[in-house]
């Protein structure tokens, strides 16, 4: 059930990918021979109309196969006409119009680009349904206070709910623990509802170290209280669940560049890297905590597809763009023989990273360290 789980996950944001350059390419008059979402063996296909929908064996990606994505083969079909049954067929002049190669470069950059930019809207879409529908969201009520702290010097106690710090609202557990985490030292603000009435307190959190949410030492604010682990179910309106759905979108993806900057600099092990195994890992994980959650983790992993696609790596979005950068500085394409050995050292590098993080993933499962 995990493993189905995981695969239609993967299966929906593949079709949503796709289905951003196919609606795009027709939008552009280009004509789709082949919609296909997996690779391999193709499972079951279906021709309607002029495209040929198909599903194939291996579930991790798919493409859209558009006429004249090749350049020489569209130039050789353009001058020889006559060399026989094996030859090429020529594009007749109808056909030349609608080839993805002869259109402007802002076009094929409009259909390249889609297919990440719909899966960074459609986790838009569902995180604003996320925040339409309700969540169960920890409050901001506190179950214990240590001895000794901050917290219990100032009289704070079970059942008490802290409402504001500093004049911002704390409408639930994380956004009053992201401001204590930020304000080590610094004396704040803190409203409280103690059953009826509401009091204010002058507390300034302690000074530890910990670890942020890269696992890097960092100074931050510690009150001394734990959870009363009692929730409500947060729903917002249409409008300002959309408004949220940015927030957390925004979020998300600047996380992400954070994240790849980190690796880089190699502040972030590569060991926690993860690849299919951990992504089914995860969905079981989060399918088990309920529909929010897991949708949650889909929308998360729509906006890394959409980031990573863009990457300027040949076979990937971001290298299809690249080479149309370098055709526009240049004034023509750049050459098909140049495009396949690009294409063959990105297709080495992404099997070499598909290796390393299946690796990972078998490490982790054989070792029990859990997901990173």
């Amino acid at each position: 059930m995990t493993f189905i789980l995981a695969i239609v996950l993967l299966g929906v944001l593949i079709f949503v990918h796709e289905l951003g350059h196919f609606l795009f390419a027709k939008l552009m008059d280009v004509k789709v021979e082949k919609f296909s979402i997996g690779f391999g063996p193709v499972l079951v296909s279906k021709t309607v109309g002029e495209t040929e929908y198909s599903l194939s064996a291996i579930p991790f990606g798919g493409f859209v196969k558009m006429l004249g994505e090749n350049t020489e083969e569209d130039e050789k079909n353009e001058d020889d006409d006559n060399e026989g049954e094996e030859a090429l067929k020529p594009l007749s002049p109808e056909e030349l119009e609608r080839s993805f190669a002869h259109k402007p470069i802002w076009k094929r950059f409009v259909i390249v680009v889609m297919g990440p930019v719909f899966n960074i809207a459609f986790a838009i879409v569902l995180y604003w349904a996320i925040f339409l529908a309700g969540f169960p969201t920890l409050t901001a009520e506190i179950g214990k206070v240590a001895e000794d702290t901050p917290a219990a010097v100032a009289g704070l106690s079970e059942g008490d709910v802290i409402i504001a710090i500093d004049g911002q609202a704390t409408p639930d557990w994380f956004e009053m623990t992201s401001l204590i985490k930020a304000n080590p030292g610094r004396e704040m603000m803190f409203v409280i509802r103690r059953g009826e009435s509401e009091i204010e307190k002058m507390i300034t959190p302690a000074t530890v170290m910990g670890k942020n949410l890269f696992g890097e030492d960092e100074e931050m604010g510690r009150l001394g209280i734990a959870s009363a682990g009692t929730t409500v179910n947060v729903r917002y309106g249409p409008v300002s669940a959309m408004g949220k759905s940015l927030e957390r979108s925004e979020m998300i993806i600047s996380l992400t560049f954070t994240a790849l900057k980190k690796l880089i600099q190699r502040t972030i092990p590569a060991d926690t890297m993860g690849g299919p195994v951990m992504i089914v890992q995860i969905a079981q994980k989060r399918a088990s905590q309920g529909v929010m959650p897991f949708f949650d983790m889909m929308a998360l992993i729509s906006i890394s597809l959409g980031i990573f696609n863009l990457f300027p790596i040949p076979i990937l979005d971001g290298g299809v763009i690249l080479f149309m950068g370098l055709e526009a500085l240049r004034r023509k394409p750049v050459s098909e023989r140049v495009q396949l050995v690009a294409q063959k050292v990105g297709l080495a590098v992404l099997l070499t990273l598909m290796v390393f993080v299946t690796y990972n993933d078998l490490v982790r499962v054989f070792t029990g360290k859990g997901l990173p």
